[in-house]
């Protein structure tokens, strides 16, 4: 790929598709008007939602307002091609820790619906 050409976009189910193989990623998030990228665990839920698993208050206080929190995470395909993929909508929580979250007991779980998907080749 010519080095000043866009990347190739994903479609929905190619990004839900990497997504469900991501175990991290990073929150996208303001904090005091300051864009921040926070580490977190995620876990897709298909067709409706990622959980995210984090112990950063700032995420859960965004959750608990129900604001728009975004989730990015990247990859590679068998085939080598590197990916990333970002989801977004007004989060939720934080909700019970289920056993496949993998959550700490200082952890809490955020609710990031299926609104915005969208990814690309990197």
């Amino acid at each position: 790929m010519d080095p000043g050409s866009p990347s190739p976009a994903l479609d929905r189910a190619a990004c839900l598709l990497r997504l469900a193989t991501a175990h991290r990623g990073r929150a996208l998030l303001s904090v005091r008007s300051l864009p921040s990228a926070v580490p977190v665990r995620l876990r897709l839920v298909p067709e409706a939602e990622v959980r995210v698993v984090t112990s950063n208050s700032a995420v859960v206080a965004l959750a608990e307002r129900g604001q728009l929190l975004g989730v990015q995470t990247e990859g590679r395909d068998p085939d080598g091609r590197s990916w990333a993929v970002t989801v977004a909508g007004l989060a939720q929580g934080p909700v019970a820790a289920e056993a496949s979250d993998a959550a700490s007991p200082d952890d809490a779980v955020v609710i990031v619906p299926l609104t915005s998907v969208s990814g690309h080749f990197v």
